[in-house]
């Protein structure tokens, strides 16, 4: 039987924005519309509580009319022919410090695709909630078809040596930049149907975080990126210093959805495993498919829960992976609790150069920047205490 449920999720700020500015639009509800059919289900957005119901209509309106053939698919599933669909949404708003706030809205689909096959589709939607309409991506870089031509040959190089031998890389262009979304992070995109897939099956997708791209980003004065509060894209020394810390006691890294203490397992269902795991001194490293986890090794004991997060692509606040340097650190941590050279002997034992480990210890867990000899952050590790 297929039910309909209306799950009313108001945007309270805590929730969704990682800033305390007070956003015009902090009053709007997210209806989660959701329909099942036994295993299978569709869930979407639709907002309420706008001032502006023409902009609202038009969002609702375009949001429906991309799951739509989604739903088709799940009265077919219905009627009783075999297969089954899983399709859920995840939303964000961004908001702008002179209004022009921004919806985000993913919606991916895994199952029965509506040609009738398997498959798997990630669908990204970014809407201005001041005049409800989709953002092109001319808004997000001051020259789009040059960010397309410099990112195509930034991934070439990036994926020629480590995907080559099982993927076919000509697939990466053309590159996708107008099938974006904006994190917290950084930009993702997403290939169409059809086009890239990892080994998994699943659509391909690639993750840039700011910084990587920052010099193709339209961040003039005035710009829509120039204002939105997004820490990645500038903080203070003080705010810096205080999402460090309290990311780290949470036992995450940002934008990173795998935390200390889950299970490895549940870990691979959600991002899938890019390759078979290998040795380390404290159980077995794990490559994730997600390209978030591009440069990040996940560590689990022989529990199976989740103990580390090693990642050499990472901006953790403002300490950025090839750019930092040791001096940067202390501001924003203090002092270390310990300092700890590592030779070429040591650093091997953990896929690491030479260099000094600074250990921090956080509530419960263990933040250890790694700097190479030229004294560059070259690894962020979190790792739970003993």
């Amino acid at each position: 039987m297929r039910k309909q449920v209306n799950r009313f999720y108001t945007l309270f700020l805590a929730m969704f924005l990682m800033l305390s500015a007070v956003s015009a639009y902090a009053e709007i509800s997210i209806n989660l519309i959701r329909q099942e059919s036994d295993a299978s289900f569709v869930s979407y957005p639709q907002i309420s509580g706008m001032d502006n119901t023409f902009v609202q209509d038009t969002i609702n309106a375009a949001v429906l009319e991309k799951t739509q053939p989604h739903l088709n698919t799940l009265m077919v599933l219905q009627s009783g022919v075999a297969g089954e669909l899983k399709a859920e949404s995840q939303v964000r708003i961004f908001t702008h410090k002179n209004g022009q706030d921004m919806l985000a809205v993913l919606l991916v689909a895994e199952g029965r695709m509506p040609n009738g096959r398997g498959g798997y589709q990630a669908i990204p939607m970014m809407f201005s909630l001041a005049d409800g309409q989709a953002i092109p991506v001319e808004k997000i870089f001051s020259d789009a078809e040059e960010a397309r031509a410099k990112i195509e040959e930034e991934l070439d190089g990036a994926f020629a040596d480590e995907l080559s031998n099982y993927l076919d890389i000509s697939a990466l262009a053309p590159f996708p930049i107008e099938n974006y979304l904006l994190t917290d992070t950084g930009i993702t995109f997403y290939y169409p149907e059809n086009t890239l897939t990892w080994l998994s099956g699943r659509g391909a997708s690639v993750h840039f975080l700011y910084h990587e791209i920052r010099p193709l980003l339209d961040m003039k004065e005035g710009s829509l990126l120039a204002n939105l509060d997004i820490p990645m894209l500038g903080i203070s020394a003080e705010e810096a210093s205080e999402f460090i810390r309290k990311s780290v006691a949470d036992g995450k890294l940002p934008g990173l959805d795998v935390r200390l203490g889950d299970q490895i397992e549940s870990a691979i269902d959600k991002n899938k495993l890019q390759y078979d795991p290998e040795g380390f001194p404290t159980g077995e490293k794990y490559q994730l498919e997600d390209d978030r986890y591009r440069g990040t090794k996940v560590i689990a004991n022989d529990e199976g829960l989740v103990t580390a997060l090693i990642s050499t692509r990472m901006n953790l606040f403002g300490l950025i992976t090839g750019e930092s340097g040791m001096e940067e650190a202390e501001p924003l941590l203090g002092s270390p609790l310990a300092i700890l050279p590592m030779d070429e002997g040591a650093a091997n034992l953990y896929s690491l150069p030479q260099g000094t480990l600074l250990t921090y210890r956080i509530s419960e867990n263990d933040l250890k920047l790694f700097f190479d000899q030229a004294g560059t952050l070259y690894a962020v590790w979190l790792e739970k205490t003993n």
